[in-house]
């Protein structure tokens, strides 16, 4: 499964979706990086350091990898602060300190809400946020044959005072047929 979202996940070398300015840097990011490189810790490495990626050091790295083994760079850009991480489980996630909430799900969705065939794209439902400022927003790719989708998720915040304003992740997840 991995080599066919591989496969369909690239277009001319980036990622599904519009990479092309119309985005907001936040999406932008997460393209450029998860999305384009989750499945090659070298590529995404590289993709980061690009960037001007630094490593977070371990002790604040926690936060990003949800307490799990893996790696965080924080990325300072003119339009933010960002933290890319990449957990021991495959999971990529974008962290935006700040994030235009409404630019971060209508670039999301641009990203996302079509896959490449044979994949298909198909929304998730998600568990409701813990509070009413936030949103989160899921979309799968899947052949429908697979056993397992790849997962993105979309979490924004409208609260002026969150540590993080936008977090979006892709991983691989197991698919109910």
């Amino acid at each position: 499964m991995i080599a066919w979202i591989t496969l369909c996940c690239m277009t001319n070398g980036r990622a599904s979706g519009p990479v092309d300015g119309s985005l907001d840097a936040f999406s932008t990011l997460f393209a450029s990086t998860c999305m384009q490189h989750y499945d090659s810790q070298d590529a995404l490495t590289a993709a980061i350091t690009a960037y001007g990626g630094q490593d977070v050091p371990a002790g604040n790295a926690s936060f990003f990898l949800g307490g799990k083994g893996g790696a965080a760079w924080i990325i300072l850009a003119e339009e933010g602060r960002f933290v890319v991480s990449l957990r021991e489980d495959g999971t990529c996630a974008v962290f935006a300190q700040r994030a235009i909430a409404e630019a971060a799900r209508a670039g999301f969705q641009s990203l996302v809400s079509t896959a490449h065939p044979p994949l298909l794209a198909e929304p998730r439902t998600m568990p409701t946020a813990v509070d009413e400022q936030s949103r989160t927003l899921a979309c799968a790719w899947f052949r429908p044959e697979d056993d397992s989708e790849l997962l993105f998720v979309l979490t924004t915040s409208d609260d002026p005072d969150a540590n993080v304003q936008a977090v979006a992740t892709v991983s691989i997840a197991s698919r109910d047929r």
